[in-house]
């Protein structure tokens, strides 16, 4: 056993991994993100492997260059591949299952060119027996990607999730995750464990900040999306120093708040109308700070142009301010002095709650006549399992050549097949039942009253919860023509609403 040493960059992600004769470093670009891993056998370079945003691939193995463009979506969701290699471009595409793994690669006669299985932890099994010894026929990885869509480290037995190091085999990263999101759930006490513990149930879909700022004369609210990764920002602007004006702006930029917490620059971009005056203006402001701790410091410089009046004037500042927060929120105060004087700010954020996100493996499954709606849903689970004999045709025959099922057949005709087996359920008063079913591998069917007085019958695909007990359902179709609604946050509103669990026996 060889032991494996990590260094990390002043941003907590990782720069060197060595172990044994093998060797990787990674560097970043100006945004922290992955750009260029190269690693080494013996101080030689056996890969280099360069990212550019999070569709595009190189890499170089043995003098060979690959180039992968993911379309259709990110390394995480597309369902196409064009693979690019001296010159002639070859397609894939992608098969993921409802946590995104990477389950199948078939080319476009389809005929499938490689299997891939991973257990709920991230750790690769054979595709033929769910064993952990792999053999000649379980193939490389499709550009190292598998487990979510992340690349694996395979030389290392790890995963790169995008600088943080995970080990499949423990079910925890290398380092502390910087961020604790919700302190008073026992589970992400430890910030090394990966989705709170429970990853076929979790996924992490974040939010965004909502920022807002009082100053000398002035309110600002808006949001910013830098903890999704997006550098945008906007809001409203309201002022009353020299009669009323209200506006709004948006930023570039990594900004979190108006506290001045963290650093980075930004570039914004605002339009005013005063009421006082009448007038129309445009501000063009660029700025940068820097923070230590609580405290922080910056400065800026801003042009306007007055377009009623074809006038402009420029503005500069600096600040320096105090403020406290965490993931959740913060608050913090500034004073600063430029071209207009003093001024003074009291600003803050606040995060939404993340909602947990449970996904069922289905989608939409279309007929073309009236009364298909049940049986297609059967056919979607059935198949969802992969358990694909059991089609339209299947459950047409056990309907008795009928089309349409009543509500109240639905468990008998599932039931007396001896292969599924059903649940009634009642997610209406309690919405764990949807995310239990999940939870539990099971798929879950809604049926309803439509406008028109008929029936019909849709698969759930997805449940969002928050802590506060909000909620949101997301419904595939099985109508050519949508009848269903695409989601909703209250199932009492949809009539004649009933539920189903569906799971194979």
């Amino acid at each position: 056993m060889t032991d494996q040493t990590a260094t990390y960059t002043s941003f907590e992600k990782v720069s060197t991994l060595t172990e044994g004769v093998y060797s990787a470093t990674f560097i970043y670009n100006s945004d922290n993100q992955r750009a260029k891993m190269t690693v080494t056998q013996s101080g030689n370079t056996i890969l280099t492997r360069w990212y550019i945003g999070n569709s595009y691939i190189k890499e170089v193995v043995g003098g060979v260059t690959k180039e992968y463009n993911f379309i259709g979506g990110d390394v995480y969701t597309a369902p196409v591949v064009a693979v690019i290699q001296s010159g002639t471009i070859t397609y894939y595409y992608l098969l993921r299952d409802h946590l995104g793994n990477i389950t199948h690669q078939v080319n476009t006669s389809n005929t499938v060119v490689a299997e891939y299985n991973f257990d709920a932890w991230g750790r690769r099994r054979s595709a033929d027996d769910w064993s952990y010894t792999l053999d000649a026929n379980d193939l490389a990885l499709f550009a190292d990607r598998g487990f979510t869509g992340h690349e694996h480290l395979t030389l290392f037995n790890l995963v790169n999730m995008n600088g943080r190091l995970y080990d499949p085999l423990v079910g925890r990263f290398l380092n502390v995750d910087p961020y604790v999101q919700m302190p008073d759930y026992s589970q992400n006490v430890n910030r090394y464990s990966y989705c709170l513990n429970n990853p076929l149930k979790f996924s992490d879909e974040s939010g965004e900040f909502l920022t807002w700022s009082f100053g000398k004369g002035s309110f600002s609210i808006g949001f910013n999306l830098t903890p999704i990764g997006i550098p945008l920002g906007a809001g409203l602007n309201f002022g009353w120093s020299n009669g009323f004006s209200a506006g709004g702006y948006g930023e570039v930029g990594y900004r979190v708040g108006g506290t001045g917490l963290g650093s980075g620059v930004t570039v914004s971009q605002g339009l005013n109308y005063n009421f006082k005056h009448t007038s129309w203006s445009t501000t063009t402001s660029e700025g940068a700070y820097a923070s230590f701790g609580p405290f922080n410091a910056g400065a800026n410089l801003s042009q306007t142009y007055n377009m009623t009046n074809n006038q402009w004037s420029n503005g500069w500042g600096v600040s320096a301010g105090i403020g406290i927060g965490n993931d959740k929120g913060g608050i913090g105060f500034t004073v600063g002095y430029g071209s207009g004087g003093w001024s003074y700010g009291l600003g803050g954020y606040y995060n939404p709650p993340k909602p947990a996100v449970y996904k069922s493996p289905v989608s939409d499954n279309y007929g073309s006549q009236n009364g298909e709606c049940a049986l297609r849903c059967f056919e979607e689970f059935s198949d969802s399992y992969g358990m694909s004999q059991y089609d339209y045709d299947y459950w047409l025959n056990e309907n008795g050549n009928k089309l349409g099922v009543h509500a109240t057949k639905i468990e008998g005709l599932i039931d007396n097949t001896g292969v599924f087996s059903s649940d009634r359920i009642a997610p209406q008063t309690n919405i764990n039942t949807i995310a239990e079913a999940f939870t539990n591998d099971k798929r879950v069917l809604m049926a309803f009253k439509t406008s028109s007085g008929g029936e019909h019958a849709v698969m759930v695909s997805k449940v969002k919860i928050w802590p506060s007990g909000r909620y949101k359902v997301y419904f595939s179709e099985t109508s050519p023509v949508r009848i269903a609604p695409y989601s909703t946050s209250n199932l009492f509103r949809i009539q004649g609403t009933g539920f189903w669990s569906f799971f194979p026996n």
